[in-house]
């Protein structure tokens, strides 16, 4: 989210600068956006079980 509205901070102040109208895809930015937000969501469900297994007394190790 913080990364999105950097992006299209800094790529509408430059459109401004270059004095070219700004306008933003809306519905491709939400898209991207949302597809980010999934992959996040997906990565983290499919780390729980092998961090489930290492917070286990059985699965941390003192050295």
């Amino acid at each position: 989210m913080v990364a999105g509205l950097t992006g299209l901070g800094i790529g509408g102040a430059l459109l401004w600068l270059v004095e070219y109208p700004v306008a933003f895809d809306w519905p491709w930015t939400l898209t991207l956006c949302g597809a980010a937000a999934v992959a996040v969501l997906a990565v983290t469900a499919l780390t729980l079980p092998a961090l489930w297994r290492t917070t286990e007394a059985d699965g941390l190790r003192t050295e």
